[in-house]
């Protein structure tokens, strides 16, 4: 990978190098060298540098040192977001003349498709049933075109589109399930709540039924015990009362 260079010194800057390494800028970067007046305006540059920035550059090395970690670090984002760029088109790692002719092809790629449609429409119309050439045929052949323009027109959409038509459906469809689970979760989980509550309910009345009964027989109990000793003091003061009339 060639190193940038900034007034004839390498540059430490990762981006720079490898935006430089790139074969358009590189070119583009020789072309500016080599023009009269891109190259004046570079001893121009240099000149300046040397008179006036090179006579402070040790100055400013202590606030350099402060910020050197941060610009550091903007250096490597720039880098990588250059790395990124290349991914997506890697048509800017080719040589300049291979991205100027794929540059043509894309500008005119309209025309050279509607004129090859055209043609080929024209070319089948003309042999229908041995129709041959003129005015007519042309009139067909345009309707007939501009019919498959829509219809490769159409089809690229659906290309495009189909796949993620189908995957918003999956999508869909899985949420729908995982919200129809979660309800069947909660429901079960509230329906099992709710026996065992049911049941400690139950269960609760039950012991409060057993110990209200086991409270009445012992009162009853505690009655018939009262009962029998007042019948039995009665008893006894009748036989006392016999006894003294007697």
């Amino acid at each position: 990978m060639p190193h940038a260079t900034t007034n004839g010194e390498k540059s430490s800057s990762q981006f720079l190098e490898h935006l430089t390494s790139l074969p358009a800028v590189s070119d583009g970067i020789e072309t500016f060298k080599t023009n009269p007046y891109g190259k004046k305006s570079l001893e121009v540059t240099n000149d300046a540098y040397s008179r006036f920035g090179k006579p402070v550059e040790p100055y400013l090395k202590t606030p350099y040192s402060y910020a050197e970690p941060y610009i550091q670090k903007a250096d490597e984002l720039a880098d990588s977001g250059l790395s990124q760029v290349e991914s997506h088109f890697p048509i800017i790692t080719k040589d300049t003349k291979t991205i100027i002719e794929t540059t043509k092809s894309y500008v005119f790629w309209p025309y050279q498709y509607v004129s090859k449609t055209y043609g080929d429409e024209y070319v089948k119309t003309a042999k229908y049933n041995g129709r041959g050439e003129g005015i007519y045929t042309g009139v067909l052949a345009l309707i007939s075109a501009e019919m498959k323009i829509a219809s490769d027109f159409f089809a690229k959409i659906s290309e495009v589109l189909g796949p993620k038509y189908e995957d918003s459906k999956q999508k869909v469809a899985e949420y729908a399930d995982k919200v129809k689970d979660a309800a069947d979760h909660y429901s079960k989980e509230g329906q099992e709540r709710l026996e065992k509550a049911a049941k400690e309910g139950q269960s609760k009345l039950d012991d409060a039924q057993k110990t209200g009964e086991k409270k009445l027989d012992q009162a009853k109990g505690d009655a018939k015990k009262a009962g029998d000793k007042a019948e039995a003091k009665t008893q006894e003061v009748k036989e006392d009362a016999k006894k003294s009339t007697k």
